[in-house]
């Protein structure tokens, strides 16, 4: 598709076609065709494109990035660009987990006063077998009667159910502030839209051939068009070879197999070309300074 304004970047749409695996890592070959407008004769067109390879993952070694084609053009130059995205801002969400906090506190709370009843029901079941005898006493000496234990009973029943219905209230409030945190929970969760990962682009500056043999005319009218070989490498992937040993009377059978794995984050379709490697590629390297020497 020719753009409008050649100023503006163009969208390369180049598939996985080949895989190279290596022990420690892989070489992605991706394979695309951009169509350009000629440049006109009397100079109106700019001359010079550049190409956009996007959505390639994050970890992919920058240094590694190849690029080549067929068509009438050349390469300029190659850049690796990083695409972040950051965590939006949700003033919403905000504000559902600063409730949700304040409910789980006070459900904290809820559970250190139930503590203190357990105490409190636990002092009045040690004092009716311990104390019981000596309050009746006290009471009908007081009274001048012989219902002191059965006031003390009374006393200590009384007690026992006021600490009793102070523990459903607990319970009923605590199942209620339950009840509100699960449904926080679930609008919180409802709100948290997938993480986007970061990616990188590659961006290739080409320089469209200013002598096209072709009618030129008809050229700047339909376009040219370009393909472009883009590969990298990615660390996160890699192979390792399996074996396979089946004894059958006095004959072995040896199988060899290779086990695959990789967590670079893009799909390697089934239609690429797959091909297994044991060296181990360096993404750069670096040449050696010569020594000058010099002639008198």
């Amino acid at each position: 598709m020719a753009p409008d304004d050649l100023s503006q970047p163009v969208r390369l749409d180049a598939p996985i076609t080949g895989i190279v695996v290596h022990p420690r890592g892989a070489r992605i070959i991706r394979c695309g065709r951009v169509r350009l407008s000629v440049p006109a004769a009397d100079g109106s067109a700019v001359a010079g494109v550049r190409v956009e390879l996007d959505g390639l993952p994050w970890e992919l070694a920058p240094d590694s990035v190849r690029v080549g084609g067929r068509g009438p053009a050349r390469v300029l130059g190659v850049d690796v660009v990083a695409r972040t995205h950051p965590d939006p801002a949700d003033t919403a969400g905000a504000d559902l987990a600063a409730r949700r906090r304040a409910l789980v506190a006070e459900l904290s709370v809820v559970a250190d006063e139930d503590d203190a009843e357990q105490a409190r029901r636990g002092f009045l079941d040690v004092a009716g077998r311990t104390g019981a005898a000596a309050l009746a006493r006290s009471w009908a000496s007081t009274t001048g009667t012989g219902e002191g234990l059965a006031a003390a009973e009374d006393l200590l029943a009384a007690r026992i159910g006021e600490v009793h219905a102070r523990r459903r209230a607990l319970a009923e409030r605590r199942a209620e502030l339950e009840g509100h945190i699960a449904a926080l929970d679930r609008m919180i969760e409802a709100r948290q839209a997938p993480r986007i990962p970061d990616t990188r682009t590659v961006v290739v500056d080409l320089d469209l051939d200013a002598d096209l043999d072709a009618d030129a005319d008809t050229a700047a009218v339909e376009g040219i068009e370009i393909e472009l070989e883009v590969s990298y490498l990615v660390p996160t992937a890699g192979w390792r070879a399996g074996y396979d040993a089946r004894l059958d009377g006095e004959r072995v059978t040896l199988t060899w197999f290779a086990l695959i794995a990789q967590r670079s984050g893009e799909d390697w379709p089934a239609t690429a070309d797959l091909a297994l490697s044991t060296a181990r590629p360096a993404a750069h390297a670096e040449l050696p300074e010569l020594t000058p020497q010099f002639v008198d």
